[in-house]
């Protein structure tokens, strides 16, 4: 059990764990947060729950960022280096982004597992080793990326369209490339209701419900999307931690029984 306050806001814990620095909290508030950060050679963490301030500084950097192609090559690059590396292991890149810091960058992969089940240390630990190999081998990457890998979280980014398929049901926040007309009012950014998923590939429409209106948005137009933390997809996320904990609890009565 993790000793938690009377709040239930959960300690912070520090252990030695493959060479490094473990630092682990968790916390059940409205607000839950659940990480990770190993420090080695670069820094890993592993995020369930990012923390509103952490979560508002990451965007304000991926917004600053985001009109900007300097990077583009380079986040490229890394993710043809490191997806073939997750494959083999069972993981799934979901973004690669690259932030300029001075002569240096910082390289931040986000990835989860390929059977959806919650991203632990060990996981965490296993994508750092893999994707360290994998950069070294590159000399624009080896000594100039510090590397961050971090899983989705419960309000994390939807990246692909099988991300809109998944979380049906469930509120996401949305940033356009470009205004849209109708139920949107030619604003760039909305919230509202994953209703559904029309069609595949770039021409695929995400169809949601806001408070103006159901609205069709080609997915080619989304510039951004993040789900919004609701008590529906906390709940969602404790069935599915919950899931996760009697599969591996059969296995372990599998296993005693041989």
């Amino acid at each position: 059990m993790w000793p938690c306050d009377a709040d239930k806001t959960c300690f912070t814990n520090q252990n030695n764990y493959d060479g490094g620095t473990v630092q682990v909290g968790l916390g059940w508030a409205k607000k839950p947060a659940f990480f990770v950060t190993l420090r080695s050679k670069r820094v890993t963490s592993l995020s369930v729950v990012a923390d509103k301030k952490q979560t508002e500084q990451t965007d304000k950097v991926v917004k600053s960022t985001a009109k900007s192609t300097a990077t583009a090559p380079m986040e490229s690059k890394a993710e043809a280096l490191i997806t073939p590396a997750l494959d083999t292991l069972g993981y799934e890149l979901v973004r690669v982004q690259v932030l300029p810091q001075g002569r240096s960058v910082h390289l931040q992969i986000m990835a989860e597992r390929v059977d959806q089940k919650p991203m632990t240390v060990d996981d965490c630990a296993t994508i750092t080793r893999a994707i360290e190999e994998t950069l070294d081998s590159d000399e624009a990457l080896a000594d100039r990326a510090a590397l961050e890998v971090s899983s989705p979280g419960i309000d994390r980014p939807l990246t692909r369209l099988k991300d809109y398929t998944r979380f049906q049901g469930h509120i996401a926040r949305v940033d356009l490339s470009s205004p849209m007309d109708g139920a949107l009012q030619g604003h760039r950014r909305f919230q509202g209701k994953i209703l559904r998923v029309v069609g595949d590939g770039p021409a695929a429409i995400v169809e949601f419900h806001t408070e103006t209106g159901d609205k069709r948005v080609p997915v080619s137009k989304i510039a951004r999307a993040r789900l919004v933390l609701t008590d529906a997809l906390l709940a969602a996320h404790a069935a599915e931690v919950a899931r996760a904990g009697q599969v591996m609890d059969n296995n372990a009565g599998s296993e005693g029984e041989k």
